[in-house]
């Protein structure tokens, strides 16, 4: 598979998760919702970083871990608007550990917050 068709997969793949984590959100799914925007997120960079690094690399530099995936993303594509998100893949991160009960028998706490954007809504009289 060549870089351009990798990116392609990675983003499509990456689209269906946020779709279904939106939805799982929306549900209440909690904490799996939180689990599979990981797993967005991890495809989202993935797709960028496709363009340097080979699947094989990706597998054994990466596995599923958003910090140093993370890192590696801001070096490829720096832009100083990018550290505004170090703490999003910090928190979004933490739900990796959920694959495994164990995490969660420990005790987690879970906040989801909805927030109207007021772009183009129309209120009435």
């Amino acid at each position: 598979m060549d870089a351009a068709q990798a990116q392609w997969h990675f983003f499509g793949l990456g689209m269906q998760y946020y779709t279904v984590a939106r939805y799982a959100a929306l549900a209440c799914l909690m904490p799996v919702c939180g689990n599979i925007y990981h797993h967005a997120i991890e495809m989202f960079l993935k797709g960028g970083l496709s363009q340097k690094y080979t699947l094989e690399q990706m597998k054994n530099l990466f596995f599923h871990k958003l910090p140093p995936l993370w890192s590696a993303f801001k070096k490829e594509f720096s832009s100083v608007e990018l550290v505004q998100f170090d703490n999003t893949i910090d928190t979004i991160n933490k739900f990796e550990t959920i694959r495994y009960p164990d995490k969660i028998i420990e005790g987690i706490e879970l906040w989801l917050m909805w927030e109207q954007d007021n772009i183009g809504i129309d209120t009435g009289p």
